[in-house]
Parts: C-alpha cells; sequence; structure tokens
C-alpha cells in the first residue's frame, strides 16, 4: 500500500474538464492523499464536496459565477472559422 501524500492539482473551470479532474481527486481523498486544489473561486464548493482544500488563484483571471455572462473569454460568440497559415495541410 502507498503511504499517503501531499497531492496539489490545478484545476480552471472551463472546457468540461472539471468533473474527471475532481473524480481523480474523490479517488486520491479516498486513498487517504492529503489533496490541496488551486482553483476559480467558482469551484469552491465542488471541491471541497470532493475532500479537497481549496485555494483561489490569486494573479490569474477566474470564474465568479458561472454564468456565462460573466466569462471573459466568449469563445462561442467567434463567428470566423479560423485560417491556416500558409504551408499547413487544411481538410476540405
Amino acid at each position: 500500500m502507498t503511504p499517503p501524500r501531499r497531492v496539489l492539482v490545478a484545476l480552471w473551470d472551463g472546457g468540461g474538464s472539471v468533473p474527471p479532474e475532481l473524480a481523480v481527486v474523490r479517488g486520491l481523498v479516498a486513498r487517504g492523499h492529503d489533496v490541496t486544489a488551486i482553483a476559480d473561486a467558482v469551484l469552491a464548493d465542488d471541491v471541497a464536496a470532493a475532500g479537497a482544500e481549496h485555494v483561489p488563484w490569486t494573479t490569474a483571471p477566474q470564474h465568479l459565477t458561472r454564468d456565462p455572462q460573466d466569462d471573459f473569454i466568449k469563445d462561442w460568440e467567434v463567428r470566423a472559422r479560423p485560417r491556416c497559415s500558409p504551408g499547413c495541410a487544411t481538410a476540405s
């Protein structure tokens, strides 16, 4: 059996990666590890529910709510298709 470890994870609330990352956190906690998650303030309750300590980012931009109007990166508003630079391969 592995001795308990101190684990630091970094989470960012975007792109759908939070649920699987929190599943890993829950698994680590269930195995007796001490987990700290540095994450957006909006994730504090989710991190605590997974059994880890939450530490908010101090200088990185972060989500304070889950309201899409508060997002600082509104990628869904982009209408133009990205262009490929000269020499790159594109699918037609």
